[in-house]
């Protein structure tokens, strides 16, 4: 049958549809069925089969109609007693019967006994079509509803597990790896503060449903969140993507030459080609342990992640040409990409507090001194004070995001405005 649509397409499915509508056994219906499985336009598909199937419908109604009572039973084996049947389940309805000239077996019978009976052939036209267009029509939509159904219920079997992670660069390292095997979800948005973000009600639903929960290290919301995250998911696997990463102690806040050692962390750790390689080893143990299945392909894209988190780490020293650089940034989210690559960075942002008037006026001092030619700001800071201090030294504002998706653009993006 799909040989023989594919040849001849909807004028192979009229003439099938044809002969199915007269008295030779043949169903039409799996003929529609076909056509529909084969991806031809279901409506083209239930137009030209009601268009064979009445003609064929039609065609048996002449028949009875033109020819003899004697050789119609002969020629159609309807038996004396089966056209009185007919006649007696047609008789004070009329032609209207021709509806239900689509019944398997019996439909032949109807349109036959309504030509021998001389009903009207356009009400016999008019109600045989509606019926095969409605049985059509049911049957098309019953297929494509079943169809959906077994998709769906696939689609329901075949889903993926779901890793939370704590913020968009980590979704970065963590898609690389994990590749189709896990779906990754972060819980701060792009553009919102790690350091102070809530995550919402449903946030800590879902991430509750999750099959693991990798965070960070240090940032604040996961500071001020960790112990709520336990106590509402106390059996959902957590895994720390800072372990092994030699960490900066001391926010990096002061605008002296000696940053003061302090003993909190500074959070920023995934700004650094260095600790991005840390990342995706920790990454890849995390997706290891929770899928021993795939280990040889969380190594094998782990070892291309390493090699582009290689390139990028190349890349940016030949912008950079290893030249000590200072720059300024309200807030001090570049602590480690400044230790890797020997620049200074001057936070305006005091301690986390905004900067007094004197203190604007030590880091314009400064600033001159230190030759800075570019100021950092983040979309989700204030950039008042950093406007205020180029217009002073008439200095270039450089909008960054290191919360950005693409971890490798952003860091070439900042390497390059320290050209």
């Amino acid at each position: 049958m799909e040989e023989f649509i594919n040849t001849w397409g909807y004028l192979g499915l009229t003439f099938g549809s044809f002969i199915a509508g007269s008295v030779l056994p043949f169903s039409s219906e799996a003929l529609v069925l076909a056509c529909y499985a084969l991806g031809m336009d279901p409506i083209l598909t239930i137009l030209f089969a009601m268009i064979g199937n009445v003609s064929g419908g039609m065609t048996c109604y002449y028949m009875g109609f033109l020819g003899k009572p004697e050789w119609v039973q002969k020629f159609f084996k309807l038996s004396d007693e089966k056209i009185e049947k007919t006649k007696r389940f047609i008789s004070g309805r009329g032609a209207w019967m021709a509806f239900f000239a689509f019944v398997p077996f019996l439909g032949s019978a109807i349109t036959i006994t309504l030509g021998l009976m001389r009903s009207n052939s356009l009400i016999v036209l008019l109600s045989m079509s509606i019926g095969k267009l409605l049985r059509y029509v049911i049957l098309v939509l019953g297929a494509w509803g079943i169809v959906n159904f077994f998709s769906s219920c696939s689609v329901q079997t075949q889903s993926v597990p779901t890793i939370t992670v704590s913020i968009e660069p980590l979704r970065y390292f963590t898609e690389n790896i994990a590749g189709n095997n896990f779906k990754v979800v972060s819980l701060v948005p792009e553009g919102t503060s790690p350091e102070t973000y809530d995550p919402t009600p449903q946030q800590m639903v879902e991430l509750a449903e999750s099959d693991a929960f990798f965070r960070i290290g240090y940032i604040g919301f996961e500071q001020a969140w960790m112990d709520r995250i336990s106590n509402n998911a106390p059996k959902l696997p957590t895994f720390d993507m800072s372990n092994k990463i030699e960490l900066i102690h001391g926010h990096q806040h002061h605008h002296v030459e000696e940053a003061h050692k302090g003993t909190d962390v500074e959070p920023h750790i995934w700004n650094s080609t260095i600790n991005g390689i840390i990342i995706a080893d920790n990454v890849c143990d995390a997706l290891c342990k929770l899928d021993s299945v795939h280990k040889t392909e969380y190594m094998a894209r782990h070892d291309s992640l390493t090699h582009i988190i290689q390139q990028v780490d190349q890349q940016i020293r030949t912008v950079l040409n290893n030249k000590s650089k200072a720059f300024l940034i309200y807030h001090p989210a570049l602590s480690y990409f400044a230790r890797d690559y020997g620049l200074q960075q001057i936070s305006i942002e005091n301690e986390g507090k905004e900067p007094s008037p004197a203190y604007l006026q030590e880091l314009i001092t400064l600033c001159k001194q230190k030759s800075v030619k570019v100021i950092f700001v983040q979309k989700e800071f204030d950039t008042r004070h950093a406007q205020v201090i180029a217009n002073e030294l008439q200095l270039q504002i450089v909008t960054i995001n290191p919360l950005d998706y693409s971890w490798s653009d952003e860091l070439l993006k900042t390497a390059k405005a320290l050209q």
